[in-house]
């Protein structure tokens, strides 16, 4: 198991473990939350955890209040950029 920090250009920082990247039943979450959105908090749980989930959950918390899905999603795909083109199929 290879842990490697990530920083998303947004400012958020995690580990994330590489494994991930091949790790089939986060790829068939992926898939899901595709074609349902309500299904992108089970894969940021997968690919963050709990704890590194309420962090980014925080970091992204609008002055509203709110925490933009837009910016989840697109905070993912940063982490799955940032471990490499392998990481994308």
């Amino acid at each position: 198991m290879a842990i490697r920090k990530i920083e998303l250009e947004n400012g958020f920082t995690c580990k994330i473990d590489e494994d991930i990247k091949d790790d089939m039943e986060i790829l068939e979450a992926l898939a899901a939350a595709d074609e349902n959105a309500l299904k992108m908090g089970a894969v940021v749980s997968m690919v963050l955890g709990e704890d590194q989930k309420k962090a980014l959950y925080e970091h992204l918390r609008g002055k509203n209040g709110r925490v933009k899905a837009t910016e989840v999603t697109a905070a993912v795909a940063a982490i799955f950029d940032a471990l490499g083109d392998d990481a994308k199929n």
